[in-house]
């Protein structure tokens, strides 16, 4: 019977407690573990904190049937998710707090933060509210709603019309090859210059083109912008889900 390495790899890794490994062959072993466990799959789940399980359906082939990339919950956004785990559950840190997730897709990011006790506005382009409306019914978590919103443009009412948003969230959304990161970091100035407190949190899963660094493309727009960008450290990452590949961002205003 043939060997499939994945899966080997996979039991090396559980055997092995590699969550507490630090050398990159431990990080990229680890990462087998969660990394690819939902791709392709219909239905996406995770636990979030001590009392929550997300759940939310995807859309895999999504790019081939008009919905775009957005409807599946890649690595990036497992490793942002956790990071609000990993750094704000311990300390009640979302308790209260207004945030706002940019291109949301399935909605797996911010549904996240709500369960940690945030008040969440999901926003994507107009024609998948229907997918992020399901996935929000599906796990029934108060305090979250959802818009369309189209980046560089006016923030909808939704945002704009109350309090200040505290912390914005973008998963795996600077890719200059599908779409134009120039309107993203206009709305990312939009929201950040409703308050200086603003936390915007993007993470970033690296990938080659060969003729632009999308990371440098990105970092740059926000410079011009005068915000000031920073690399949250692999360290501070949930134990478990984190990968040499993918970032976290932290965003502020500059002061």
């Amino acid at each position: 019977m043939p060997v499939n390495i994945l899966d080997v790899l996979r039991e090396g890794a559980q055997r092995s407690n590699l969550r507490q490994a630090s050398s990159k062959m431990g990080r990229a072993m680890q990462s087998l573990v969660w990394r690819d466990a939902f791709i392709n799959r219909a239905d996406f789940s995770i636990p979030v904190g001590t009392s929550h399980v997300l759940q939310v359906r995807q859309a895999p082939n999504g790019e081939i049937n008009g919905l775009g990339t957005g409807l599946t919950v890649w690595p990036a956004a497992c490793v942002l998710l956790k990071y609000l785990e990993h750094h704000y559950a311990p300390s009640n840190g979302l308790q209260g707090k207004r945030v706002v997730e940019l291109g949301c897709g399935t909605g797996a990011v911010g549904l996240a933060a709500a369960m940690l006790g945030a008040h969440v506005v999901l926003t994507d382009q107009a024609h998948i509210l229907f997918h992020i409306q399901a996935n929000v019914q599906a796990n029934d978590v108060a305090g979250v709603e959802f818009c369309a919103y189209d980046w560089g443009a006016p923030l909808p009412q939704v945002v704009a019309g109350r309090k200040p948003v505290d912390i914005v969230l973008i998963s795996d959304c600077v890719l200059p090859k599908l779409y134009p990161i120039e309107p993203l970091v206009d709305a990312i100035n939009l929201l950040c210059a409703s308050q200086p407190s603003t936390v915007v949190l993007v993470s970033f899963e690296h990938r080659y083109y060969e003729h632009y660094d999308a990371k440098d493309m990105f970092w740059t727009l926000v410079a011009q912008r005068h915000l000031t960008i920073r690399m949250v450290p692999l360290e501070a990452h949930h134990p478990s889900y984190n990968a040499d590949d993918i970032e976290i961002w932290e965003i502020t205003s500059t002061t």
